[in-house]
């Protein structure tokens, strides 16, 4: 009896010292065992709680019991990017292809191309990097135009597109606050505006906002960060230039060198905002770090404690608070 109450305060002081740790409960999904390329580009989740996975080749869905392979529109595509509506329509984009898919009466998801609806002056679009699926319409983002899908009672499918193009290539593009911003090439930050993409705040500013995310924070600021200087807050609504990029009151300065030395030695490539109010950010060295708003690194996720790749493409949270990484090799669901 002793002996057995002795194991089991071993067991819990073992379990103690891991909920200090952090250590998560992951779910890695193998690709070999998907039967898909290694490579995943994107995650989302439905409205009835179906998880959808853009892949070389392949585009996934997953109900929680079963995995189904999604007919693509042409073989060896490499579904880039995807996003869902507020109807459920899911949207996919390929290299210069994107469109929809609906089920059809048997209830089998089934590709409507939208980019065939183009005229040919127009439909030269490169590599569709980002979706977003937004009240103002559906935003197909590639690497030298946009273009919005906003469906109208009354028009015809090509009435219903316009395209947005840009003398330079777009790097990078986000939405959040309601507004679309794109870095070109020349690293100049534009914004959509009135129909036209616009330099942010005018010339001189837009080549001095340079971020390789853009997340909501407090009071419509937004969290930005890049390779260089590390993380900021961008204020979109003051009118005073100078506070337009800031770094204090909101985050600590001591914290924000750590996560500046994780970012350089490891390259920022993906970010979500977490319900709870954190961040994680991912990279394409060293898996995933999740921070408070102050900047400061409250758990660090890997392959060291379960991550089956550190290359982290895209993260997704879902409803069930579950973070979903796709990597460069497979798939795998972080319990927070």
């Amino acid at each position: 009896m002793k002996y057995i109450l002795t194991s089991i305060i071993i067991i819990l002081n073992l379990c103690n010292i891991f909920a200090q740790i952090g250590s998560p409960f992951i779910k890695n999904y193998d690709p070999e065992k998907l039967k898909i390329l290694p490579q995943v580009w994107n995650v989302k989740q439905d409205n009835r709680g179906v998880m959808y996975f853009g892949c070389d080749e392949n585009l996934l869905m997953y109900n929680g019991k079963e995995w189904q392979k999604l007919q693509l529109p042409s073989y060896n595509s490499i579904v880039y990017s995807i996003d869902i509506d507020s109807n459920g329509i899911l949207y996919a984009g390929y290299d210069g292809e994107f469109g929809y898919f609906k089920p059809n009466k048997l209830g089998q998801m089934k590709y409507s191309s939208l980019s065939q609806e183009l005229d040919t002056a127009d439909n030269e679009f490169m590599r569709i990097r980002k979706i977003f699926a937004t009240k103002e319409g559906i935003y197909f983002c590639s690497g030298n135009a946009i273009c919005r899908f906003k469906p109208e009672e009354g028009k015809s499918t090509k009435e219903c597109l316009k395209v947005y193009k840009s003398n330079n290539k777009l790097k990078k593009t986000f939405y959040i606050n309601n507004s679309l911003y794109a870095l070109t090439g020349k690293k100049e930050m534009l914004i959509l505006q009135n129909d036209s993409l616009k330099p942010l705040h005018g010339e001189e500013f837009s080549k001095k906002f340079r971020t390789r995310i853009a997340l909501p924070y407090i009071d419509d600021k937004i969290l930005c960060a890049n390779n260089k200087d590390g993380l900021f807050i961008y204020d979109p609504n003051t009118k005073d230039a100078s506070k337009r990029i800031i770094t204090t009151p909101y985050l600590d300065k001591e914290a924000s060198k750590e996560v500046l030395k994780f970012i350089r030695e490891n390259f920022l490539y993906s970010a979500t905002a977490l319900t709870d109010g954190t961040y994680a950010l991912g990279s394409i060295a060293d898996g995933i770090i999740i921070i408070n708003r102050k900047g400061k690194i409250i758990r660090r996720i890997n392959k060291q404690n379960g991550l089956q790749s550190n290359i982290i493409i895209n993260l997704f949270q879902d409803r069930q608070g579950g973070l979903w990484t796709a990597l460069g090799y497979g798939i795998s669901r972080i319990e927070m």
